[in-house]
């Protein structure tokens, strides 16, 4: 399943890596089955308590606006807020195709995490532009990830107790990287892409952004136990309900 889910990437007209063909040359040199990664086995043995990437779902459901106090806060430390719009992300590619990858439309209409899930409320949202994704947080499998931010966020909570560092569907992502090249200029995500909680097939998660600064604006499918050196952990700050 893994092979085949790498080898349809591959064959798709996104921007691809170098890691994700080394990755498939990998496989195809192992007969009969598919290769093990050692970040797949480590992260089975890491699995906390708690489900993360569910923890993400239902806190998009409590999120609130934050104070024009905890926005100032934030923007001390770098975050820039957008909006999190109700849309999902292929209504986010229709409404400006030319802002993303030839052919994203279709590939969102195929898949039903990119064309029918909707964030559960609109708020506004806080990541950091200079820095938007954590220093180790490439190369690391999406459970790992998601570790990483809930560690970081556990300490923002110690400040703030209403605030939280979550990771976000790709809809919100691509939205606030439109937000942001409108405002700047320049893209929020430039030359790497943000893994989403998104899963798009059985072994798939989403990761939303793009190869260079001049490129187009995709969705690239990553195994979820897998690791790539350009999918990274993109913490963002949002405030939740009491």
């Amino acid at each position: 399943m893994v092979m085949q889910y790498l080898e349809t990437e591959l064959r798709r007209g996104s921007p691809t890596d170098q890691a994700l063909a080394d990755v498939v040359a990998g496989v195809r040199k192992v007969r009969g089955k598919d290769i093990a990664f050692p970040d797949q086995s480590q992260a089975k043995k890491e699995l906390p308590k708690t489900d993360l990437l569910q923890q993400a779902y239902e806190t998009l459901s409590h999120l609130r606006q934050p104070t024009k106090q905890e926005k100032t806060a934030m923007e001390k430390r770098g975050f820039v807020f957008f909006p999190m719009e109700r849309k999902s992300y292929a209504q986010d590619v229709a409404a400006d195709p030319n802002y993303f990858l030839d052919g994203e439309l279709d590939y969102a209409n195929a898949r039903p995490a990119l064309q029918d899930f909707v964030p559960p409320v609109a708020a506004q949202i806080g990541l950091n532009p200079t820095h938007p994704a954590l220093p180790e947080g490439f190369n690391k499998p999406r459970q790992r990830q998601l570790e990483m931010i809930e560690t970081e966020s556990q300490k923002l909570q110690q400040e703030f107790p209403d605030a939280r560092l979550i990771m976000l569907p790709v809809t919100t992502y691509a939205q606030a990287d439109y937000a942001y090249k409108e405002m700047t200029g320049k893209p929020l995500l430039p030359n790497f892409f943000a893994r989403g909680i998104d899963t798009i097939s059985g072994v798939g998660a989403a990761g939303v952004g793009r190869s260079g600064p001049a490129g187009p604006f995709s969705v690239r499918g990553w195994p979820a136990d897998f690791g790539g050196p350009g999918v990274g952990a993109v913490p963002a700050v949002v405030f939740v309900r009491k």
